[in-house]
């Protein structure tokens, strides 16, 4: 067993990673949650993500202060390396959502990386009408390529775990706490 782990949460936009992220962190002190900075301007109604500019993201890109980036949907994203080391310094699982596109296990050692489903192709279209994510269906559209490349296989040598995001994020949180004890010991 080792002594930490890292928990990259990933899954198409709409299948839930913030949802079920914040309610990992409120099972236990010992998750901490780490925003991703994003050039997208925020949601209606909170985000989980930090908003920067193009300008500023580029110059944190070629200053090496991602250990993880991508782009995706016109829109640049990036983990910042030092919330992750500093949560692993104070002991603690740091939690983030990414991309399958921006993955990097081999940046942090004892990266672990979920992949979320989500219960159907119909409930995925709800959550995407949810907000103003998908006006033209895109979102949608590129996710159902994406689930159909994880049930080819595309990206088993990647992915730790799967688990189904239904309509109870609780419930998937407490499947990742029992995965995380697996590998973590504090």
């Amino acid at each position: 067993m080792e002594s930490h782990v890292v928990i990259l949460v990933a899954g198409v936009s709409g299948v839930g990673k913030s949802t079920v992220i914040k309610k990992l962190t409120t099972l236990s002190l010992q998750y901490e949650f780490i925003k991703t900075h994003t050039t997208r301007a925020p949601r209606i109604g909170g985000d989980e993500k930090i908003s920067i500019s193009v300008e500023e993201f580029l110059r944190n890109e070629k200053a090496g202060m991602y250990f993880e980036k991508g782009q995706l949907y016109d829109t640049f994203y990036g983990s910042p390396a030092e919330p992750f080391f500093n949560a692993l310094f104070k002991g603690q699982i740091p939690v983030s959502g990414t991309s399958l596109q921006s993955v990097n296990k081999t940046a942090i050692p004892n990266t672990r990386l979920i992949y979320l489903l989500p219960p159907s192709l119909e409930e995925l279209r709800r959550r995407l009408s949810l907000d103003d994510r998908d006006p033209t269906g895109t979102r949608f559209w590129q996710g159902c390529r994406e689930l159909e490349e994880v049930k080819a296989g595309k990206y088993d040598a990647m992915i730790d775990r799967i688990f189904i995001n239904d309509k109870c994020p609780e419930t998937t949180a407490k499947h990742i706490d029992n995965f995380c004890k697996i590998y973590h010991s504090p």
